[in-house]
């Protein structure tokens, strides 16, 4: 070959492997080029599914595309998860999910992939105290009151048990306080309140919002919220730290993911056009409708959390002997 045209290939693969290197940051630049898939683990119409569609929209119009809320109900939400691992790391796969991210980890012996690992925090989005309430015929107006009364009354005392976060919650509760509430399951909220109401069951914790229209009527009796601190959602109300409990903390929360090879830049637009979202007022007061307080974070302020509540929860399933196979 003649020295020109050597020199010809030469910078010509140059020029190639510098425009393959800044493909990357091109797309990267033009980010988001398609409609953004919002994937939720849980059906239409739930609460998660009413998060995602107050914040979806929105953050379309910050970021210039379609964001797409996909229901991918199952497994404890285990196949939404899977589905955004496995989907490709440029920010058009956005995984909204809850707490279950923390559990999941070591309540599935089986599971194919790591939450923790191989998806990248966004940010958390909002959180919820889970509330305590018993039905009028309890002779216990504390939660101190429940707890003597439950220990007088060794498994005489049943909770309406509604998800594994709350069967986990109050699995967590029974230990730290010494009592042993019986658990008795059921398909969500919506067939565990008509039980709590008819006096099937004695105790229940659950979110505040479907639970508070019946405190207020009288038809139940609330005693403490499963926070760390105080909730503006009932701020009359005491934790059950306060109550008797110390360090007790269970929340119900979101956060926004992705896989976790996503290009920093795009995680930072992301983050900050979520928290602009968070910030606007109608947000706020959606969420409040919801029983969630927006609680907008860093990454790595989401990554740490996450990693402390799966460290938490992991020692309550283990202790409770929860895990499943598969």
């Amino acid at each position: 070959m003649q020295p020109i045209q050597t020199a010809r290939c030469f910078f010509s693969g140059v020029a190639l492997a510098t425009f393959l290197a800044a493909l990357p940051c091109l797309a990267q630049a033009q980010y988001p080029s398609r409609p953004i898939r919002m994937v939720i683990g849980y059906s239409a119409g739930g609460p998660a599914d009413a998060l995602a569609r107050t914040i979806a929209p929105r953050l379309a119009t910050h970021l210039g595309q379609p964001v797409i809320v996909e229901n991918r109900p199952g497994a404890d939400a285990n196949i939404a998860m899977e589905t955004v691992v496995r989907a490709a790391p440029d920010g058009h796969t956005v995984l909204l999910e809850s707490s279950a991210i923390s559990m999941n980890p070591t309540l599935y012996r089986k599971l194919p992939f790591d939450p923790v690992k191989d998806l990248a925090p966004i940010t958390l989005i909002g959180g919820s105290p889970l509330l305590f309430v018993v039905h009028p015929s309890v002779p216990a107006q504390t939660l101190g009151e429940l707890m003597a009364l439950a220990k007088s009354k060794k498994g005489q005392l049943f909770y309406g048990s509604t998800s594994t976060p709350i069967h986990l919650a109050t699995a967590m509760f029974n230990s730290q306080a010494g009592i042993e509430l019986v658990r008795v399951p059921y398909k969500g909220a919506g067939a565990a309140i008509p039980a709590l109401l008819a006096g099937d069951v004695q105790v229940m914790l659950s979110s505040i919002g479907p639970l508070w229209p019946h405190v207020k009527a009288g038809k139940v009796r609330a005693l403490a919220v499963s926070s760390a601190k105080r909730t503006a959602l009932a701020p009359d109300m005491p934790t059950v730290d306060e109550a008797g409990v110390p360090g007790y903390s269970a929340m119900t929360w979101y956060g926004l993911f992705v896989p976790v090879k996503t290009p920093r830049s795009i995680v930072d637009r992301l983050n900050s056009d979520t928290r602009k979202v968070l910030a606007q007022p109608e947000v706020t007061a959606a969420l409040s409708l919801q029983s969630l307080e927006p609680t907008p974070t860093t990454p790595e302020e989401l990554g740490e959390f996450v990693r402390t509540e799966t460290e938490k929860w992991g020692k309550v399933i283990k202790e409770s002997g929860m895990q499943v196979s598969d």
